[in-house]
């Protein structure tokens, strides 16, 4: 609005005579505020011009606008709070007083924080202005109705205000007044905890009950003034309320919070023991059992892990230990599915039969599930995701729910303190896990829990020589999931082998866990299990072959007392277990496998036994892979377009590069070289066109090649791409020394920078030669000085593979 800015801009600065100004256009303008709220009264008091805010406030005055200077001076901003407020924060005594002095209800004017002028006044010690504001505050409130200023004297504790307003007739009609939120004099007083003011009301009100039932009322928003004192924190006003109408402890709000819900939530321990304590009432006992089962109120405690709470709950009302929430849990198995361990101890000692007890009989399998508090964890750890693929395919949360799977789920908690709390207390349930035949040591070697393992072992040693229903031993699932701390914890059973034959270090192969399998090989004890054969004759250098895992076959091959040529009872070597299993087209890890293999010369077995075991390889994966025959084909069109657009830019490149030769061209008409080079004789040049035209033709050659992929044939794509990869490899390194020579060349007048291009195009070149060789055949690099200078390549590529598997696993 125009003029509001300069009105405020005025204010601030203490332009006393311009802001009057400013105002005879448009008094208005005085009511107008900033982003904030801030009207220009509000601006001057928080900087204290005393004197711009007596001219604005004598000339709205003098001119016949009292209410527009009323509400201004009343009006609070975005914080609620009025000038008077603004003057009194920031120390300006001279504009507070003159402010309190010509609005005095302001005076008791609450702000957003709850706090009055008079409040702020007392806090910054003005005893002087306190006592003027008493006076005139006073004189004010006698003109406001009797409703109001109970409602305010309430809040205030103002006891002598409180008794001069119940000596009225009409005071049952002023005591049940509610303002604009419905809120009573009642609910004013317990927020600001004036217990004494309550107590007053109570005895000066003839009828005990109609004191309770206004503590039962309820503001718009359906809280009682029970509620109002324990959101306003004061526990002993609740206390007091508690005890005169303990029927509000249960009365839920429109949201269903109760006070009891609320005073759980906030930790108020001796509040609670009034509401939950055992001198109720029969009546109100049995209301608020059904509230406190309905609203869960023992599983609030276990959430906020207040174990004081929780207690004061189970003394007051202990059929709440059999009582599940909205989703089926009893406060037991909601305790252990997340780890009140010490809640957890406090309910096993005081209510143990509880311990076997399931949540919900098989009716209620649609609501929750079926569990008992020893079920609880399994079930966070399913739900969390926690439990690897394999583990997962054996026992699905679908057959959890329904309890249907018949191991048992006790082995899950060996990783936590609740195990042993629960074998401590009850040592007969270890009985039920045996007859199950699952091992609660082998899950807790498996997920790596060493605290578990070291506990078991110490009180159930035999569970270490015991098998499970896979015939295999703790320390087998230890090497399946590569922990070598829970190898050395169980080493006394290092030797023992599974149903299948195999070691830990067939296993540790088998999946890829290559500081296992690096950590056995270097155990003199252990080196039988190098070359040992499973029932299948395969060594643990064929399962981590099989299963592609390159740094095992890596760490393996470079083992001196491991054997390569050894042969499984299919006669098949590792590299033959390789190439019959993996596709024409392997991933990454594949070809790192491979490579791996190639490099110390892994032998291959006879080519009839290779192709006998291919061939029913391959009708097994027609079988099984019919309907994915039409999407392989389709990705393997969409390689020969993506290798086919990159060929036709380096064709394009190139031919263009032929016709802008480096130098340029002789262009003098008296030369009878006119249309010739400029720089023919110089090697670089000869080498620039030599290398051009290799790439150019390289990359003509590989587009023609992957035409002939777009007949359709998947064998002639396969075939195809065998051809035009190295093909268009080639044309790039072409490409690339073009490109180098063709700068070298140029560049001869400044010899330094010359020599930089060609170090960086030697030094780069170098790289894709490093990268490109192996990848694309391994297999010719025979030279073992070769095998060993490619090597860290090698490794290089591993890294890299390892760090991918970890992002995106």
């Amino acid at each position: 609005v125009y003029g509001a800015d300069e009105l405020l801009e005025a204010a601030l600065e203490g332009r006393a005579d311009e802001a009057v100004e400013i105002l005879t256009k448009d008094p208005t303008l005085i009511q107008i505020g900033d982003a904030v709220g801030d009207t220009a009264f509000h601006v001057a008091a928080r900087a204290g011009h005393e004197t711009t805010i007596s001219k604005m406030m004598e000339f709205l005055d003098m001119n016949n606008h009292v209410k527009i200077l009323r509400d201004a001076l009343c009006e609070g901003n975005a914080e609620g709070d009025t000038p008077l407020h603004l003057a009194l924060k920031n120390g300006h005594l001279d504009a507070a007083t003159l402010l309190a002095r010509n609005e005095p209800s302001v005076i008791y004017q609450f702000n957003n924080d709850e706090k009055t002028p008079f409040d702020l006044a007392q806090q910054a010690g003005y005893q002087d202005l306190c006592i003027r504001m008493e006076r005139v505050g006073r004189h004010k409130q006698l003109f406001l109705p009797s409703d109001i200023q109970l409602g305010l004297a309430a809040a205030r504790g103002k006891l002598s205000v409180i008794a001069q307003i119940m000596e009225d007739d009409a005071y049952q009609d002023i005591i049940r007044y509610k303002d604009n939120t419905d809120c009573t004099a009642l609910h004013m007083a317990a927020y600001h905890g004036q217990t004494k003011a309550l107590k007053m009301i109570d005895e000066l009100m003839q009828s005990e009950n109609s004191f309770k039932k206004l503590l039962l009322g309820v503001d718009r928003y359906g809280n009682t003034p029970l509620y109002y004192a324990v959101d306003g924190n004061k526990e002993n006003t609740a206390i007091y309320m508690v005890k005169v109408a303990p029927r509000a402890t249960y009365k839920a709000n429109n949201q269903g919070e109760s006070p009891l819900c609320l005073a759980i939530e906030k930790g108020y321990l001796d509040l609670v023991r009034a509401m939950t304590g055992m001198g109720l009432d029969r009546s109100i006992r049995k209301h608020l059992l059904s509230h406190a089962k309905n609203v869960s109120i023992a599983h609030i405690a276990l959430e906020k892990r207040n174990l004081a709470v929780l207690k004061a709950i189970m003394e007051g009302l202990p059929e709440l230990i059999d009582s599940p929430n909205n989703k089926g849990w009893k406060p037991l198995s909601y305790g252990a599915y997340n780890g009140c361990y010490d809640e957890i101890c406090y309910i096993v000692q005081e209510f143990p039969e509880y311990v076997m007890i399931k949540d919900n009989d098989a009716s209620r399998k649609d609501v929750a599930p079926d569990f008992t508090p020893i079920d609880a964890t399994m079930y966070k750890l399913i739900v969390e995701g926690k439990l690897d693929d394999m583990l997962k395919s054996q026992v699905s949360l679908e057959k959890l729910k329904c309890k249907e799977y018949e191991n048992s789920v006790l082995h899950i908690a060996a990783g936590s303190d609740i195990l042993k709390l629960i074998l401590d207390n009850h040592n007969e349930l270890i009985k039920l896990v045996e007859d199950d035949g699952q091992s609660p040591l082998s899950y807790a070697a498996f997920k790596g829990h060493i605290e578990g393992v070291q506990y078991l072992l110490n009180k159930f040693p035999k569970f270490a020589y015991e098998c499970d229903k896979e015939a295999s031993f703790p320390i087998h699932k230890a090497a399946c999931s590569g922990n070598v701390e829970v190898i050395q914890k169980l080493h006394m059973t290092k030797n023992l082998l599974n149903k299948k034959g195999q070691s830990i270090l067939h296993l540790a192969a088998k999946y890829g866990k290559s500081k296992l399998v690096l950590y056995l090989i270097k155990m003199p004890e252990l080196a039988r299990l190098i070359n040992l054969k499973d029932e299948d004759g395969n060594t643990p250098l064929h399962l981590a072959t099989r299963g592609l895992h390159p740094r095992a076959v890596y760490i393996l091959t470079r083992e001196n007392r491991c054997n390569t040529k050894l042969q499984n009872k299919k006669g098949l070597t590792a590299l033959d277990i390789f190439e019959v299993h993996v596709d024409s087209f392997p991933t990454f890890e594949a070809r790192l496998t491979w490579m791996a293999l190639r490099y110390v010369d892994a032998p291959r077995s006879s080519q009839s036994i290779r192709k006998g075991c291919y061939k029913q390889l391959q009708r097994v994966r027609k079988q099984k892979n019919k309907a994915n025959s039409v999407k392989e084909l389709d990705g393997f069109k969409k390689r020969v377009d993506t290798h086919m657009l990159v060929a036709t830019l380096v064709a394009t490149v190139t031919f263009a590069a032929g016709f802008t030769l480096p130098g340029g061209y002789n262009q003098s008409d008296n030369d009878p070289n006119i249309g010739m080079a400029v720089l023919p004789d110089r090697w670089p040049f000869k080498a620039f066109i030599l290398c051009n035209t290799a790439a150019l033709y390289s990359a003509v050659l590989c587009v023609v090649i992957l035409i002939w992929a777009h007949l359709g044939d998947l064998k002639l794509i396969l075939v195809s791409l065998k051809f035009a990869l190295p093909l268009l490899g080639f044309a790039l390194v072409m490409m690339s020394l073009a490109f180098m020579m063709g700068i070298f060349v140029v560049l001869r007048t400044v010899p330094w920078l010359s020599y930089v291009v060609l170090c960086m195009g030697c030094t780069f070149l170098f790289g894709v030669l490093l990268f490109f060789i192996p990848l694309y055949n391994p297999s010719s690099i025979k030279n073992s000085v070769v095998r060993f200078f490619f090597s860290g390549t090698f490794l290089l590529l591993l890294l890299v593979c390892e760090k991918s598997s970890i992002t995106y696993a």
